[in-house]
């Protein structure tokens, strides 16, 4: 069966091929790294772990892509989203960016979710409390911020006092989080929390397995975003509203990788969902169905090619 017909809508089918690729993914991951010399129940137990954890994030993604209608009709996204994630499997663990992105995730599906207009506060609310939440895991995530204000004036278009209310929630975990540490007089501690801390790492860019994969989704995203603009007319004005705040959730999440290249092999994940989805768009402006396979299998086949670098 082509990918193309098989990935054309979001089915039950469908998230179970994709929870597999991404537990081969996990496996391989295994076999590359060093627990493979002394596989114990506490190894075995740590892959299920974070088989579990990533299989939560595929659903909470599928969940945004999917009720928002990100990908016109297409699960392309969501399986963009795993294969890409497959581009940097030797980085699949839980982490504080694990975290923090699961956060920022949380945020997002509210986020998006302006476009119903519905319960506008209420998601305004929440998704600044998953950002500040987000914030005192890793501190960078504070940019999310501007994301909920692109969303809202992209979507609302309204100037008035619900543009205190992101600030009001962002607050609510940090103060929470400040009072915590300072009745047990830890303050300094805190501040040690949402210290941001600058540098650059040369080691990842000297490694072929995350310079390729890095070079070749920057090369997507931008013959996506050109391709996308030259055909906007193909888009209705909710889809149009839509790409525009994923291209600002891409920017900001260009930005917050940027801010630590420290950890840039782990933060990258940021930048998945983003990228996901404008290429999921752009593989479907494309009319001719062996040109948009091909793609398809490209992409497929380059996260195979980088388990072997």
């Amino acid at each position: 069966m082509l990918l193309t017909d098989f990935y054309k809508k979001s089915t039950p089918g469908v998230i179970i091929s994709l929870v597999f690729l991404q537990f081969i993914y996990i496996v391989i991951c295994f076999f590359k790294s060093d627990l493979l010399d002394a596989p114990t129940l506490l190894t075995l137990g740590n892959v299920l772990l974070v088989f579990l954890f990533f299989s939560f994030v595929l659903l909470l993604v599928n969940f945004i892509i999917e009720k928002n209608e990100l990908t016109i009709h297409t699960a392309y996204g969501v399986l963009l989203f795993v294969i890409f994630t497959g581009f940097f499997f030797r980085f699949l663990n839980i982490n504080e960016f694990s975290w923090a992105h699961l956060f920022v995730l949380f945020g997002a599906r509210h986020i998006y979710s302006l476009r119903t207009l519905k319960n506008i506060k209420l998601k305004l609310l929440d998704s600044s409390f998953f950002v500040g939440i987000a914030f005192l895991i890793y501190p960078p995530t504070i940019l999310y911020l501007l994301l909920i204000y692109v969303g809202y004036f992209v979507f609302i278009r309204i100037y008035d006092k619900n543009l205190f209310i992101p600030l009001i929630g962002f607050i609510i975990p940090v103060f929470l989080s400040y009072t915590y540490y300072y009745v047990f007089d830890n303050v300094s501690d805190f501040k040690g929390l949402i210290e941001i801390n600058l540098g650059f790492n040369s080691n990842f860019f000297s490694q072929y397995y995350f310079v390729i994969p890095i070079i070749f989704l920057v090369l997507m995203i931008l013959f996506s975003f050109i391709n996308i603009l030259l055909n906007e007319s193909y888009f209705e004005r909710q889809g149009k509203r839509n790409i525009k705040v994923v291209v600002a959730h891409l920017i900001i999440s260009i930005i917050v990788i940027g801010v630590n290249l420290n950890d840039i092999a782990y933060s990258i994940q940021f930048i998945l969902l983003p990228s996901a989805v404008l290429i999921g768009n752009y593989l479907f402006l494309i009319k001719k169905n062996w040109l948009k396979e091909s793609l398809l299998w490209l992409i497929f086949m380059m996260s195979i090619v980088i388990v072997f670098l």
